[in-house]
């Protein structure tokens, strides 16, 4: 029987954490900080960290949030957000996490996937994959679901997977904040195919 892990993911932009909703119109919770406290405290396995606006607007990494995050927790650490460099992944790793997730880079250039896990190793790259269904085929999307690629979400694991990724994210924007819970026909398509 599989073990049973709990892996929160929390949003930030602007050093405060976010709640969007279908990856639009993301509205203010809470400092990072304190909510990261709350999971650390309940003993969660790992923490995913994704900042929007690193991603979206093109700011750069915050390397002391990533810090002061870090220093909160005793379980693993991932982040992600505007990552598209090895410079930008060591300096993420130097920062505390030990996981980076990558997601628009990726796509624009795949060969920062083998570079990267090459680099950090395999176990260390997280690519994130961003999906909506669209006249009833599912299409990854980059940008923070803003814009289409074509790509087909099943092929795109493959090969993520193929090129060295550790561990795939995968996002459904139509599920994103809606509280229906998990796009489990997506979920099940791809864990079948890698």
């Amino acid at each position: 029987m599989l073990k049973v892990r709990v892996i929160p993911l929390l949003l930030i932009q602007d050093g405060l954490l976010k709640k969007p909703v279908q990856f639009k119109n993301p509205r203010t919770i809470s400092d990072p900080i304190t909510v990261i406290r709350v999971f650390e405290e309940r003993q969660v396995d790992e923490l995913i960290l994704l900042d929007i606006g690193c991603s979206s607007e093109n700011e750069d990494i915050e390397s002391d949030l990533i810090t002061d995050i870090a220093r909160e927790l005793s379980v693993p650490f991932t982040f992600g957000g505007g990552v598209d460099s090895l410079e930008k992944m060591q300096d993420i790793i130097r920062a505390g996490a030990e996981k980076i997730v990558i997601n628009s880079a990726a796509v624009e250039n795949p060969t920062l996937i083998t570079e990267g896990a090459l680099h950090f190793g395999s176990q260390c790259i997280v690519v994130s994959i961003d999906v909506l269904k669209v006249d009833n085929t599912y299409e990854v999307f980059i940008k923070n679901g803003s814009k289409p690629t074509g790509l087909d979400p099943i092929q795109w694991a493959i090969k993520v997977e193929s090129l060295g990724a550790g561990e795939i994210l995968i996002n459904s924007i139509a599920h994103d904040g809606m509280l229906t819970g998990y796009d489990i026909d997506l979920i099940t398509r791809i864990t079948n195919a890698v």
